[in-house]
């Protein structure tokens, strides 16, 4: 897994209201992971790899011993049936599908696996121009970051964050970030949801600036998102449907 580096944040668009829909209902047999363990490796299933730079570690339960998310990903093809979202059809494709991994490691340095996720983890095909979308996991104050880019940086392009913690013995998102380049209007909107607040920063921000004007032309507003269910790890889809103030949107990428 590469680093990524974009000068111009982006990724979906409008804000508010989280309905996770599935961009592709697939059917797909994946491996199910061993339950513990004493290294990494010793959980990668056979005919998988471990992602390129695609392991972190850091304390993600709070007890001071440092934890490990890993990515793993299918060594061949599969084939994968998919539907799409409105149920109109149907077609097979040839991918190599990830798994996302968390294990909690003891003081002894046993591991055990926390939970694993494939449903909204992109695949290498699913960032256009600009490559493998995942950009990043990290761990950062007890809470583990999935970042995702896409599209082509001279045209529309798009970033994705998701911030997830550990509780009550399972994942739940606690914050979501995406911003989205639009190279029609040179637009770069963004937004920032807190799930623990309900609130979401909405910012546009205008980058065809007369080289007079003292800044760049930005509007930021705030909206109460409307309250909904935990969203979990296991179900987390990077593209949504978003509700402001009763309107319904479609996610684009």
């Amino acid at each position: 897994m590469k680093m990524k580096k974009i000068g111009k944040m982006a990724a979906l668009s409008l804000v508010s209201t989280f309905l996770f829909i599935n961009h592709n209902a697939f059917a797909l047999e994946l491996p199910v992971i061993n339950k513990e363990g004493s290294t990494l490796e010793s959980f990668i299933p056979d005919g998988w790899s471990l992602m390129e730079n695609g392991s972190v570690k850091g304390d993600l339960n709070n007890d001071g011993i440092d934890d490990i998310a890993a990515i793993f990903e299918s060594n061949k093809k599969m084939e994968m049936n998919t539907t799409s979202a409105t149920g109109s059809g149907s077609d097979v494709l040839q991918v190599k599908p990830r798994i996302l991994t968390v294990f909690f490691a003891d003081k002894e340095g046993s591991l055990k696996l926390s939970t694993q996720a494939s449903h909204g983890i992109l695949r290498a095909d699913e960032g256009s121009a600009m490559g493998d979308p995942i950009a990043y996991l990290k761990i950062r104050r007890n809470a583990l970051h999935v970042g995702y880019v896409g599209g082509d940086v001279d045209k529309n392009h798009w970033e994705v964050v998701a911030r997830f913690r550990y509780k009550d013995d399972d994942w739940y998102m606690t914050g979501y970030k995406k911003s989205n380049y639009i190279a029609a209007t040179s637009q770069v909107v963004k937004n920032d949801y807190n799930a623990m607040t309900g609130k979401m920063r909405i910012m546009t921000q205008s980058l065809d600036v007369n080289p007079e004007d003292d800044k760049i032309k930005q509007v930021t507003r705030w909206e109460q998102v409307e309250k909904t269910e935990n969203i979990k790890l296991s179900s987390f889809d990077p593209w949504t449907v978003i509700r402001v103030g009763g309107a319904t949107t479609t996610a684009d990428r």
